[in-house]
């Protein structure tokens, strides 16, 4: 059996360090189990307690023998993943399956074989001091690890986020790409779900020699003592210090706040479902405290960024003008993660009646009637 290095084992024993409850999953992609009705590969994962590094560290060089890419997630699951009959999951797990984030990271990758240049608005940076000046209003990474074709810098953090992990992760994704975008180059957008190379195994792409993926700098601790157990290194940070550290995304010129609160006028034959959707989101969430943050964009499409009252995340949830919304956070009071495209409609009637809907429906149809007198 292929013992893993102790980069490998120090590297997962990081992530377990904080204490965050959870879950550690490595994943690999597998081609050979790409069809005609499935072209990209599909990922196999296995999920381990956090008290078993040590069989995590096992499986990824188990993995990387077998000349497979090999990922761990740059968070904690909350719940392990459903094994398959075949004994490991299809998934790799949802933003709203994260338990603890245990470390800030991002992928930073330099133009050149493995890499398409020009991505977006931006290049990719074209030398290591290009990559460090995205990062340099940062402290030291408390990993950086070369992959031959970048760097996956590491920031672990003093206490886990178990309170809104998904909401925290999307307020430090848009701050390190915004941090890209300012130094003129593209950042892949570090998504709840990422997840990054396994330290001391081998970055194989097509056209590219196969190459071990490195621990290139360890904050605090002497890369000699590797070996020692438990390894974690000395480096740890407040998460809202380092999102704080980033200058927060501008909103292009042409975006602007949504409008106050007005009334909206409403004819007879609008049902109930249909005049909340003619609501502003100002006009849904102001009058419960929310308070608009800002603007940004997904694919393009101009969203509204609002904070429930009393987070303390950059935001809470996305909001698309004159469509639906996605929360972040459970804490929100309204289903979260991607899976969840919430309608004005059902923003409102979980947030102002607690869920209910005949209460709204019958208070519109009401106010309906009256104006139509």
């Amino acid at each position: 059996m292929t013992r893993p290095l102790p980069s490998t084992v120090a590297h997962l024993d990081a992530l377990v360090a904080t204490g965050g409850e959870g879950h550690l999953v490595i994943s690999t992609p597998m081609p050979e189990r790409v069809t005609p009705a499935r072209p990209a590969p599909p990922w196999a994962s296995w999920t381990f307690a956090t008290t078993d590094v040590d069989a995590a560290a096992a499986a990824s060089a188990a993995l990387d023998a077998q000349g497979r890419n090999v990922y761990v997630r740059t968070n904690l699951l909350a719940a392990p993943l459903p094994a398959s009959p075949e004994g490991w999951s299809w998934k790799r797990g949802t933003a709203d399956q994260t338990g603890s984030v245990v470390a800030l990271a991002v992928d930073l990758d330099i133009a050149g074989p493995g890499h398409r240049n020009g991505k977006g608005e931006h290049p990719l940076p074209t030398t290591t001091a290009e990559v460090m000046a995205i990062i340099a209003a940062l402290p030291a990474p408390s990993m950086l690890i070369n992959t031959e074709g970048g760097f996956h810098a590491w920031w672990l953090l003093e206490h886990p986020e178990t309170d809104c992990p998904v909401e925290l992760l999307e307020g430090w994704a848009d701050r390190i790409v915004g941090a890209g975008a300012a130094a003129g180059f593209h950042v892949d957008r570090p998504d709840p779900a990422r997840v990054l190379s396994v330290c001391g195994t081998h970055r194989r792409k097509p056209g590219v020699p196969v190459n071990l993926v490195t621990l290139e700098d360890v904050a605090g601790w002497p890369a000699e003592g590797l070996a020692l157990r438990p390894w974690c290194p000395g480096g740890r940070y407040n998460a809202r210090d380092l999102i704080d550290a980033l200058p927060a995304p501008m909103p292009p010129t042409a975006l602007r706040p949504p409008p106050t609160p007005h009334r909206v006028h409403l004819p007879r034959e609008v049902g109930p479902a249909d005049a909340v959707s003619r609501l502003t989101w100002a006009q849904i969430l102001q009058p419960l405290e929310w308070t608009f943050v800002g603007m940004s964009t997904i694919a393009g499409t101009p969203v509204e960024l609002w904070r429930r009252p009393g987070a303390t995340s950059a935001f809470s949830i996305k909001a698309i003008p004159d469509g639906p919304a996605v929360a972040w956070s459970d804490a929100c009071g309204l289903p979260a993660g991607k899976g969840h495209r919430l309608t004005k409609w059902r923003v409102y009637c979980l947030l102002h009646h607690n869920g209910d809907e005949e209460a709204p429906a019958r208070a519109i149809r009401a106010r309906a009637r009256e104006m139509a007198r």
